[in-house]
């Protein structure tokens, strides 16, 4: 669906190119005219639902048991997993499915990074920030 700017001033027959619709076809001399002669494509617009907002979580501390396991359970299950950023305090932002991955396990709410890229980076004592939503 195309469509132009409103006039900015004038109207009536004839229009301008800055017109809603060809010029052929706007009649009225205000907006409201402009878009009751062209409510049919109005009706198609579609609506954006509002976005989610992303939340970082209190920054976790990794422990052995942490390190051990390879993984930690998150307060809540991400809505969409693959949205989710990482963070480890004092480096790089992390990559969902090359860094770390959210699984089922635990009802979704596992942060894992086994055989992913922070498996070799991750020590005791290390803090990660887990942004989702």
């Amino acid at each position: 669906m195309g469509y132009t700017k409103l006039p900015l001033t004038g109207g009536g027959s004839g229009g301008t190119t800055d017109d809603i619709t060809n010029a052929s076809s706007v009649t009225g001399a205000t907006a409201s005219d402009a878009l009751e002669t062209n409510k049919s494509s109005i009706a198609d617009v579609e609506f954006i639902t509002v976005t989610t907002q992303y939340v970082p979580q209190e920054p976790i501390t990794l422990d052995a048991t942490d390190i051990t396991n390879k993984y930690v359970v998150l307060d809540a299950a991400p809505t969409d997993k693959e949205k989710t950023q990482a963070f480890v305090v004092g480096g790089n932002p992390q990559e969902y499915g090359a860094d770390f991955e959210i699984t089922a396990d635990d009802g979704g709410k596992r942060f894992s990074w086994s055989g992913l890229g922070l498996e070799s980076l991750l020590t005791i004592g290390d803090k990660l920030v887990i942004v989702y939503n």
